[in-house]
């Protein structure tokens, strides 16, 4: 399904997700993630929002390890191949870095989009 679900998205959104009591050799986030930067989908890491989209953020540098961290589950280790620019969304490291870090709805919808425009930008070459 996941995989699938790959080849009809242009990019993906990550957000929250549980890392216990999933079902699957990872936990799901983690899985869609994984396949999307694998794929070179673009893809926007909303990690302000805590759950397993925080912790890729941190495996991926963009943010601080915090308190509520917890630590390593099935799969977190493939994230320390990547890097932020493996992300491949249109935004910079320091924005990228803001968007993982924010709990504000409204600036990372600001941010997504930013990145969403750069990206179709360039794909039909616009600027």
């Amino acid at each position: 399904m996941r995989t699938v679900m790959l080849a009809d998205t242009r990019a993906r959104i990550v957000l929250g997700g549980r890392v216990e009591g999933y079902k699957g050799a990872m936990p799901g986030i983690a899985e869609e993630t994984h396949l999307s930067l694998d794929a070179g989908q673009p893809v926007f890491v909303l990690g302000g929002f805590g759950g397993c989209a925080r912790d890729i953020a941190e495996t991926l540098g963009l943010v601080e390890r915090w308190a509520g961290s917890r630590g390593d589950w099935p799969g977190r280790e493939c994230f320390r191949n990547h890097t932020p620019d493996d992300l491949r969304n249109g935004l910079s490291k320091e924005e990228n870095s803001v968007l993982a870090r924010t709990p504000h709805i409204r600036k990372a919808i600001h941010l997504v989009s930013c990145g969403l425009h750069r990206i179709c930008g360039e794909e039909y070459g616009h600027a």
